[in-house]
């Protein structure tokens, strides 16, 4: 089971600090984890992000959209297959840009450390709190 770092709410689109339960020399710590969904609401899943790696995610500075997009959801921009999402990171909402390799990365480092994802809890799941 995950253990979660600090006080954070385990919803769509919040950035959950976790610990590296069964930790590789070549891994990190800790990792983020962010719950997503596609465009339409479904093929929910979590993806682990390095703490770099989060930090160099590309920061949309004004987003037209923002006050309309839900946290967690990813939005398709261009044509290289690269998303909007927008997530809360502390008390701040943001909109970031990942890039396909990038959220390929996070979900292959989702599905080798299941042991780091943490769990919605069932209402928050079922009505996407």
């Amino acid at each position: 089971m995950a253990q979660i770092i600090g006080k954070v709410a385990v919803r769509a689109g919040f950035a959950i600090p976790v610990k590296n339960i069964d930790k590789k020399p070549t891994e990190s710590n800790q990792y983020v984890a962010i719950w997503i969904e596609d465009f339409d609401g479904g093929n929910e899943s979590c993806i682990l992000f390095t703490q770099k790696e989060l930090s160099r995610l590309s920061r949309v500075g004004i987003c037209d959209l923002q006050n309309e997009m839900k946290r967690g959801r990813l939005y398709r921009v261009g044509y290289r297959g690269s998303y909007f999402v927008k997530i809360k990171i502390g008390d701040e909402d943001t909109v970031v840009r990942i890039s396909k390799v990038t959220l390929n990365r996070a979900e292959k480092r989702a599905e080798v450390n299941e042991e780091d994802i943490p769990k919605m809890g069932v209402l928050v799941d079922l009505f996407d709190l």
